[in-house]
Order: structure tokens, then C-alpha cells, then sequence
């Protein structure tokens, strides 16, 4: 074994944060996740930076907001000049891997990985591996047929995979990925291992598709609350559906099979655990759990994501296991953000970052050593930006003369909208300055300075603040 860890990312595709057993949630059952947490680390704020599948997920490989890394909403490409985290770790000489949904275009390429399976979104609707793995046995025209009905009023996608556990793409994923790596001889490795569920739309296969009753599970308190009285932005979530017709009954069989994928991915985890533990490597790789976005789920009446930026689908579980360095069953409370994947990622491995990162590492946070952390966690959904504190929200609308003030503290649904109430007037205005602060010092930090030129002697010396370092401060407000 190399003397660095491997390194094993998983993540999910429009996981809520609450929906695990860890997480508190009653119903949904994740024994495997559990086990991460029980034996790791457990983020409990923990935020992406867009409500999208592709921006966030750029996020997370170049360490970098989206609007600096390009990537701004899906359907960007990420551009040839960003360094993105499998080719920096793969220079450093980790062996590289990744199966499952990555969602970066061109789609067809490596990005920085040595080996990559191509198995993409429940959505993708060209040839892979695992849709030319159904056109082999003749099971292709009824897949495409099936998951075109993902934006239906009759079940907004609650359905049974026809097909059977054996062909559902996460089963496909989660076996391929457990031979990618029983199969590997390469040390020290990064492997992603990226799951395309629960997203939309909500098909387990049997039994998975009647493991939760629709009795059992609860309705959101907010379900009622018309979000057509609510900004324009906000009026329709993803394919511009209105979901007038969803109603309480349709809405707990969607998240009873919302549910009942989660807990299909949950043993494919447990299928990977005991890989790594039968090739007698789990404790020496450090496994990073995460989400690339939350899904609403009835809150507000609307289902899946769009141009919303709330917790519902900006919050997402985060769990980190490495037993060698990190106390079991701890819960981190600190806003992280999936900026700080990258570095600390790179900081596991003992390997530098460049210039461009925007995110810190959180090994030190993990650990439990004192560390002054930021205040705050930022997204954005192009025009709109928000910054979160651990009491207050704001949502400003560029350009637009409303916005949204919340008090998560009094308000953890963000129902009360306070940004016009003059009561709040002096707390938006803090807020407002916080936010562009933020905007300022976190614009795009390439190219760097050209410190070092033969004009210092004349111009006289320039300290770092005067460069946008960290020494100018932002990380250290202090908000309540």
C-alpha cells in the first residue's frame, strides 16, 4: 500500500440532506450511509453553489465558483483552461477512476481520468455503457420510453422500473464500480463513484418501489404555500412544469419512491464497503460522501429544482470517513461549501493546488482542532446570488427591486419573506453589504499578479492585501 490515502468519492444526484437515517429522518432507511457517519464526520451545513446538476458539479473537480469556472448552469462546457481535480491528482500520481453520472461536456471525454465508465444522468438520452448494455438485450426502446414520462401530471414521475433491479442504472453503477475497483492493482487511487439517484424521475425497480408506504411518509408543513404569489424566478422549477396538479396523494407516492431509490443506492454503498474491505484497503482511504443538490419534494407545492436558491436544495449531506485521522460519530456544525471538496481533497493527498482555488480544506475543521472558518455559505443561480449565515438568508435578484430576506432561526422553511418589512431594514442592509463583499472577494484570482517586476524598486512595496489575499479579511467577519 502507498503510504498516501486513497481517495473515494460518492456522490448522489438530488439528495436532500434530510433524507438520510443519519440525518434524523424517521422513514427512510440507509444503513450504509449510517455506517459512514457512524464511523466519520458528518457536515451538517454544508451548501453547493448552484441548484443544478452541471454548475455544482464543476464546482466540486475545479474548486471554483461558477461564474469563474464557467460553468454557470448546465449545458456549459467546462472550458480547456481550468484545471480540474482528477488530472491534478493523476499528475501526482494517483491512478484515477470514475463510473456513474459526472455530467461535464463534452461528454465523451476523460476529463482527467485514467479510466472512466460512462453510465450518465437518468435523463441522458444517447448511448453509454449501461443504455448499450439494454440495447444488447433489447431493452433500450423500452427504457427511453419510460423515463421520457418523467414530467407526466398523472404521477410526476412516481413509476415502477419495468426493466427489474438488474437493468436500473444505479445496480449497473454500483456493480461496475465495486469491479473497477475489486480489479484495481494501481495504489494509491481516486475513484469517483457517482450515483444518478434519487433524481427525477422517482422509479425504483421492485421491491424498492413498494418498501415505503405512501401512508408513512410525511407531507412538508409548507406544502400549501402557493409559490405562484412568490417572485417570478420562482413561479416554475425544472422543465417549466406547473404543479397545480400535484395533489397530497400524489405526493407521498413520489416521495415514498423517492425514498425507496435512495435506499437502492444505499446498498450499492454497502456493496463498495466490503470490496475495499475484502481487498483490505477501507482504512486507508479517505471516503467523501456528498450530493451534488437537494430536490424540493413538495415544499412550496413544487417538486424537483430550478432558480430557487433554498436550503432545500442548496443544503446537502456531507460525510467524510477516514478512522485513521477522524473521530467516528462527530457532527461538524461550520457552513462548508463544496468549494473547500477540492482543496481538502488535495490536502488528504499530500498534493498542492493552484491559484484558481477558491475553497479552503477542511482536514483541520474535520479534526477537530480550533480553526477560524468562515461565516457564511455562498450560491448563486446566474442573476440570482445568496448568502447564507447560520441565522439569516438573503436571495438578491440582480437587477430586480425585490429579494428575499429570511430568518432561519425563527423560519427554518424560509416561508416569511422579511425583505420588505421595515422592522428587518437595517439587517437586510448588513446582509446586502455582506453579500457584495463576498462578490468582491471572490472574483476570479487568475491570472495572478506579476509580483517580482523590475518596477518595485520605483513604485516601492505592495503588501498582499493589495493583491485580494486572504489577508484581506472576508474570512473573518463574524455574523451572528
Amino acid at each position: 500500500m502507498a503510504d498516501r490515502p486513497n481517495i473515494l468519492l460518492i456522490s448522489m444526484d438530488q439528495l436532500r440532506w434530510d433524507a438520510l437515517g443519519c440525518a434524523n429522518n424517521p422513514v427512510v432507511k440507509t444503513p450504509n450511509i449510517d455506517r459512514l457517519a457512524r464511523e466519520g464526520v458528518r457536515a451538517e451545513h454544508f451548501f453547493v453553489h448552484s441548484p443544478m446538476c452541471q454548475p455544482s458539479r464543476a464546482s466540486l473537480v475545479t474548486g471554483r465558483y461558477p461564474r469563474n469556472n464557467g460553468v454557470r448552469w448546465n449545458w456549459y462546457d467546462l472550458p480547456k483552461s481550468e484545471k480540474p481535480l482528477p488530472a491534478i491528482l493523476g499528475a501526482a500520481g494517483y491512478h484515477t477512476m470514475a463510473i456513474g453520472k459526472m455530467h461535464f461536456t463534452p461528454i465523451d471525454e476523460l476529463h482527467g481520468f485514467d479510466d472512466r465508465v460512462f453510465a450518465e444522468g437518468k435523463m441522458f438520452s444517447d448511448y453509454d455503457a449501461y443504455r448499450e448494455s439494454l440495447r444488447e438485450q433489447g431493452l433500450d426502446e423500452k427504457y427511453f420510453e419510460h423515463v421520457k414520462r418523467w414530467a407526466n401530471e398523472e404521477n410526476f414521475g412516481a413509476d415502477t422500473f419495468l426493466l427489474g433491479d438488474e437493468n436500473y442504472v444505479d445496480t449497473f453503477i454500483g456493480e461496475n464500480g465495486a469491479k473497477m475497483l475489486a480489479e484495481n492493482e494501481k495504489y494509491p487511487f481516486f475513484a469517483w463513484l457517482s450515483f444518478c439517484n434519487p433524481h427525477m424521475p422517482f422509479d425504483p425497480p421492485e421491491p424498492f418501489d413498494t418498501m415505503y408506504s405512501p401512508d408513512e411518509v410525511d407531507i412538508p408543513a409548507d406544502f400549501d404555500t402557493d409559490q405562484m404569489s412568490r417572485v417570478p424566478e420562482y413561479r416554475t422549477s425544472s422543465g417549466q412544469k406547473d404543479f397545480g396538479a400535484l395533489d397530497e396523494a400524489k405526493l407521498r407516492k413520489v416521495i415514498a419512491n423517492y425514498y425507496g431509490t435512495i435506499s437502492l443506492v444505499d446498498r450499492e454503498i454497502g456493496r463498495t464497503l466490503d470490496v475495499l474491505e475484502k481487498a483490505g484497503v477501507l482504512e486507508d482511504t479517505v471516503i467523501i460522501f456528498l450530493a451534488d443538490h437537494g430536490e424540493m419534494l413538495g415544499h412550496r407545492g413544487v417538486l424537483w429544482k430550478g432558480r430557487m436558491l433554498y436550503d432545500h436544495i442548496t443544503r446537502s449531506p456531507l460525510i467524510i470517513r477516514y478512522p485513521k485521522e477522524l473521530g467516528g460519530g462527530q457532527i461538524v456544525s461550520d457552513l462548508i461549501q463544496a468549494v473547500d471538496i477540492m482543496p481538502t481533497i488535495l490536502d488528504f493527498a499530500g498534493v498542492d493546488g493552484h491559484a484558481g482555488m477558491q475553497g479552503e480544506s477542511m482536514r483541520r475543521l474535520l479534526r477537530k482542532d480550533a480553526v477560524e472558518w468562515r461565516q457564511w455559505a455562498f450560491a448563486e443561480s446566474l442573476n440570482m446570488k445568496m448568502v447564507r449565515t447560520q441565522r439569516w438568508k438573503l436571495i438578491h435578484f440582480g437587477g430586480k427591486p425585490y429579494g428575499e430576506l429570511y430568518d432561519l432561526q425563527n423560519d427554518p422553511l424560509e416561508v416569511n419573506n422579511l425583505y420588505d418589512d421595515p422592522r428587518y431594514a437595517e439587517r437586510l442592509a448588513e446582509m446586502t453589504r455582506l453579500l457584495a463583499d463576498i462578490l468582491i472577494e471572490t472574483e476570479d484570482p487568475v491570472p495572478e499578479p506579476a509580483l517580482g517586476s523590475a518596477y518595485e524598486g520605483i513604485a516601492g512595496d505592495h503588501p498582499e492585501q493589495e493583491y485580494g489575499g486572504r489577508d484581506a479579511g472576508l474570512y473573518r467577519y463574524s455574523r451572528e
